[in-house]
């Protein structure tokens, strides 16, 4: 089995670190090491929750500039087109305030199959 997360490592040192602890005494200069793993995986287990509460607040953070975004975006709509009636769809004012003359969300959107059948024709 690879380690190919944090928790599987730390979980494989600490396993290194709980069976070989018995038998420390059959080799001899191997207690520094293994004090000295035993600390760095307890400090990496505590590193590693860390990371994953920041992870699950970088979620949460994202879907809420996720869920603002959208917001944004209808409210803006709104705004645009309620300007838009009021002012007049070709008013060059519009420009000013960083709004199109016309509506640009739904223009040049055709259906695929017009679009092919175009391709084709160009192709012949």
């Amino acid at each position: 089995m690879q380690d190919t997360s944090y928790a599987d490592k730390i979980n494989k040192w600490q396993v290194n670190v709980d069976t070989i602890e018995p038998d420390l005494a059959q080799y001899p200069g191997s207690q520094d090491f293994h004090a000295e793993l035993k600390s760095l995986v307890s400090e990496l287990r505590v590193a590693h929750g860390s990371v994953e509460i920041q992870r699950g607040d970088l979620r949460t953070a994202v879907k809420s500039r996720r869920e603002l975004a959208t917001k944004s975006r209808r409210v803006s709509r709104r705004l645009a087109a309620i300007v838009r009636a009021h002012a007049g769809f070709d008013n060059p004012k519009l420009v000013t305030y960083g709004l199109s003359t016309e509506d640009q969300s739904r223009r040049g959107k055709r259906p695929a199959v017009v679009k092919a059948e175009e391709s084709e024709s160009a192709a012949s």
